[in-house]
């Protein structure tokens, strides 16, 4: 893992469902923040004149274009998922196509915040952390863990997925096992009414963040 002199870097994995991002939203309430989201880049890239786009379309063809978009055509990324994960095969094509994409761009916004000697926390969140070694990009690796039943419901009332689509994702994810084999840092996000849920997860992060932060000389907590 890396060591950068003037922020910290968290890794942020996790199941379907396991809130990766109320927690990162916890952290931006305790530290300066700058948060990484892996998925946001990833869709950003595939926009026109973005690096995934044209590799994608020459993987996929156009099929995968939005046919109702005005030119240039944006992927439909319903489209894509369709095509891309209907077989194995086409799917591990897919993440060999983003996922080094995506990974240089995490690369290049630290890079430019080592820079700016910027003094905070950098939080790097991704679903497959684990498996496209993002951990060798940060100075910890935190895993969210919730109860299977919590998830479940959360991605039923909060996205709206189908119990086909769920078991879908979740047989595609690392165990629970797996998972904490790999984590520096676990935090318990169950469901909690309300605020019982903030000051749960915030009696986890500030003692861990304050540990990390201030053994290597960095005091830099939102007032």
């Amino acid at each position: 893992m890396k060591q950068n002199k003037s922020f910290f870097v968290i890794g942020i994995t996790g199941g379907a469902g396991s809130g990766k991002t109320t927690v990162v939203e916890q952290i931006q309430q305790l530290v300066p923040t700058e948060f990484l989201h892996c998925d946001i880049i990833a869709h950003e890239l595939m926009e026109p004149g973005g690096a995934s786009y044209v590799a994608l379309i020459e993987e996929y063809g156009t099929e995968i274009l939005d046919e109702a978009a005005e030119a240039p055509k944006r992927i439909s990324r319903e489209r894509l998922a369709g095509i891309a994960l209907a077989t194995e095969e086409s799917a591990k094509r897919l993440n060999e196509i983003t996922h080094p994409l995506v990974r240089r761009k995490v690369e290049e916004r630290l890079a430019e915040l080592e820079e700016q000697h910027f003094s905070g926390v950098a939080v790097v969140e991704a679903a497959l952390l684990i498996e496209a070694g993002y951990q060798e990009l940060c100075d910890e690796l935190w895993y969210v863990s919730a109860p299977l039943s919590d998830r479940v419901m959360r991605m039923k009332e909060n996205r709206g997925y189908t119990e086909e689509k769920i078991e879908r994702l979740l047989a595609a994810q690392l165990s629970e096992e797996e998972f904490r084999k790999h984590a520096d840092f676990v935090v318990e996000n169950p469901n909690l009414c309300g605020e019982k849920q903030k000051e749960h997860l915030a009696s986890q992060i500030l003692p861990r963040l304050k540990e990390k932060l201030e053994s290597r000389g960095m005091v830099c907590y939102n007032k």
